[in-house]
């Protein structure tokens, strides 16, 4: 209950309360992690951040994203304008479900990534091996630098200067069901923070 009314608090009084505008019942919607014991707060606030955007696109691009880059002064980007064009032209989608496979895969390469000083997506294949039989499809996003939620889902979701943004891409894909994450500390970037997603479950 604790971490819920964390989670609620910092949904309503971040900077300029951008969240006054949505529906009590789509913020708890989108908290899929609220149960989850062993996720930071931080950690659910970047699922619940991340259902957000694809619960209700249009009014997360009016709200939550106009509220954080009148503050990080990004208008003139072409980057945040795809985003806006790409959040107005989106159908409302399901929230990501969280998934403990996807979690020990995320919180696996985070540390491991973050005691070796690298940075990517390596050995993709070779680490989602297993799920892969279980799940249609898998999808990988690695943000480095910040642990805030904020910080993280926005940097990923306006993509600055990474061509056709994949990264935004595999946060609104309505085809990813599931997703784990996991924010470890990295000695090169200070902090990284790993997002694995999939698809619905293959038939058995």
């Amino acid at each position: 209950m604790k971490t819920f009314l964390a989670i609620f608090t910092f949904l309503f009084f971040v900077q300029t309360n951008p969240y006054s505008k949505w529906d009590k019942k789509d913020l708890e919607k989108a908290n899929t992690g609220k149960d989850i014991s062993y996720l930071t707060d931080e950690e659910r606030r970047v699922i619940t951040l991340i259902n957000l955007a694809r619960i209700n696109p249009t009014l997360f691009a009016t709200t939550i994203l106009e509220n954080y880059i009148d503050s990080m002064s990004y208008k003139g980007s072409s980057y945040v304008n795809t985003l806006k064009k790409d959040l107005m032209g989106l159908k409302p989608m399901p929230a990501l479900q969280f998934s403990k496979d996807l979690f020990d895969i995320a919180e696996k390469h985070a540390v491991d990534m973050g005691n070796t000083g690298k940075v990517g997506h390596e050995k993709f294949k070779e680490r989602y091996a297993a799920i892969a039989k279980k799940y249609m499809m898998n999808a990988e996003n690695c943000h480095y630098g910040s642990d805030k939620a904020i910080k993280i889902v926005m940097a990923l979701l306006i993509d600055e200067g990474k061509g056709d943004s994949p990264h935004r891409k595999n946060m609104l894909n309505k085809d990813l069901t599931v997703i784990g994450i996991a924010i470890r500390s990295h000695k090169a970037k200070t902090w990284n923070c790993v997002q694995s997603f999939a698809g619905k479950e293959k038939e058995k």
